[in-house]
């Protein structure tokens, strides 16, 4: 973090103006991790993110694993849709890997996409004999 902040130091974004960093959060300016938790706790549209936040963010859960149901509840993933709407992709590339000739969105892939549901099916009977 400070090499970036070394970094920015050097540019100037209005002459009459001193740059600092501000934290808006808190009336103190600092950040606080408990302030962006709560801030983000609070602000967020998705209710089905706030509703199984407990889950998602159980401590008895890896958090590799936290991480992608919070993405994936936010429609955070790399999905071929998502990356079209990022300038990623292009148009053209909307349809889903699984040769089912439907765009892939998380909704497809996740609920109704049968190459995808069969790959995990056969991870899930690996993980299950190993």
């Amino acid at each position: 973090m400070w090499e970036c902040c070394d970094i920015l130091s050097y540019i100037v974004l209005q002459p009459t103006h001193l740059d600092r960093w501000i934290w808006h959060l808190h009336a103190s300016n600092g950040y606080k991790v408990t302030n962006a938790y709560n801030h983000l706790l609070t602000s967020t549209s998705n209710n089905l993110a706030i509703t199984h936040m407990t889950e998602i963010w159980n401590k008895e859960v890896p958090l590799k694993i936290s991480l992608f149901a919070w993405r994936l509840l936010r429609d955070r993933l790399p999905t071929t849709d998502n990356l079209i709407k990022r300038h990623i992709l292009h148009l053209n590339a909307q349809l889903c890997v699984g040769g089912c000739d439907m765009i892939e969105d998380a909704k497809h892939l996740f609920l109704s996409c049968d190459f995808v549901g069969k790959l995990v099916m056969l991870f899930l009977t690996v993980l299950v004999t190993t």
